[in-house]
């Protein structure tokens, strides 16, 4: 099987169009539209990557991914 993917986007159309076109890649695909939720699960979950969107309500995709880089500084 592919990679563990989290795609994190607060439009849902987007976010579920993503999350499509990395499953039908074969990829192991979860998706979350919050950003505070999506940053839950990267510290409960083995991730291979992560895809965001930069503006998002909470917190930007860059701040995601400062958090992120806290705990798991290896995550892409």
């Amino acid at each position: 099987m592919g990679y563990k993917v989290l795609i994190v986007d607060d439009d849902a159309t987007f976010n579920q169009l993503l999350t499509d076109i990395f499953r039908q890649a074969g990829h192991d695909v979860t998706s979350e539209q919050n950003p505070l939720s999506a940053l839950e699960r990267t510290e409960n979950e083995d991730l291979d990557l992560i895809i965001t969107d930069q503006r998002m309500p909470e917190l930007t995709g860059h701040e995601l991914f400062k958090r992120v880089r806290e705990s798991k500084p290896e995550l892409p």
